[in-house]
């Protein structure tokens, strides 16, 4: 059994009990358990899947000839990626955020869903190229077309899985990053989150000073925070908790801070 309780409660959230045998019942386990260390540990899977993309490209660049008996596996993990997705995205919304103490911040561990489409897309990239790099000699512009825009996507996703996405709440204030830009929200612009919201990925804000919130990059909105892997409510008592308690914001991103925060807003009404 696991130490760490957002870990924990994160899993007894996501963890389906159906009626059957012990094997029946074991395979929604372990599925939620994958799930989850795919959120944990996403931007290492994502940089391990970069890694070894690039290192088949550049052997089917030496040998041609490598890449037949590759297509077949690179297609199978690049279609169990997007099934995987696929259930990632039905299951529960976790309950925790993840402590950062070397940024310092709070912010939602990677939605897996999106992990795992970042890696389909980069298989399916490298298969793409490499029929490209067999049939380079006769293929014309529109056979380089899919290629290399797969390519470009695959790189794109996985570098923006490595910065990171969503919400972010650090001493300073909100940082919300999106795939093309950030959003910077200081404490001091009074972001204000309604409690009853009807979207799961969607919550919006409002703010008591709106000239303080900068945007960096492409933006949709600076009152649409995407919430795809934090619960809303949870996410909606922390801001509002640290607005109204500006004495606790320095230790923002300490474990000790996020246990404290937990035990507070269980017994607080907005």
């Amino acid at each position: 059994m696991t130490d760490d309780p957002a870990l924990r409660l994160t899993l007894d959230m996501i963890t389906i009990r159906p009626p059957g045998g012990p094997c029946a019942r074991n395979v929604p386990v372990v599925l939620s358990r994958f799930l989850v260390a795919v959120g944990r540990y996403g931007r290492r899977i994502v940089a391990v899947g970069l890694v070894v993309a690039v290192v088949l490209v550049m052997a089917f660049l030496w040998r041609p000839s490598l890449a037949d008996p590759a297509f077949g596996p690179l297609m199978v993990l690049s279609l169990c990626s997007y099934g995987l997705m696929f259930v990632a995205f039905v299951r529960p919304v976790p309950r925790a955020f993840e402590v950062r103490p070397q940024v310092p911040a709070f912010r939602p561990r990677l939605n897996p869903a999106l992990v795992l489409a970042t890696l389909g897309v980069l298989f399916y990239a490298v298969v793409l190229t490499g029929e490209l790099i067999q049939e380079s000699e006769t293929a014309g512009f529109l056979g380089w077309l899919a290629p290399m825009g797969m390519a470009i996507a695959a790189v794109g996703l996985a570098a923006t899985m490595l910065r990171g996405l969503g919400l972010e709440l650090r001493p300073e204030g909100l940082r919300h990053r999106e795939l093309a830009g950030t959003l910077t929200v200081p404490w001091d612009a009074e972001p204000v989150v309604p409690v009853a919201m009807e979207k799961r990925t969607v919550m919006y804000v409002r703010y008591g000073r709106p000239e303080l919130v900068h945007r960096h990059g492409l933006i949709t909105s600076r009152r649409r925070l995407y919430t795809d892997n934090i619960d809303q409510p949870l996410a909606a008592r922390v801001i509002w908790y640290y607005v109204n308690y500006p004495e606790y914001r320095s230790a923002i991103g300490t474990h000790a801070e996020y246990d404290r925060l937990l035990s507070e807003i269980s017994n607080k009404d907005l």
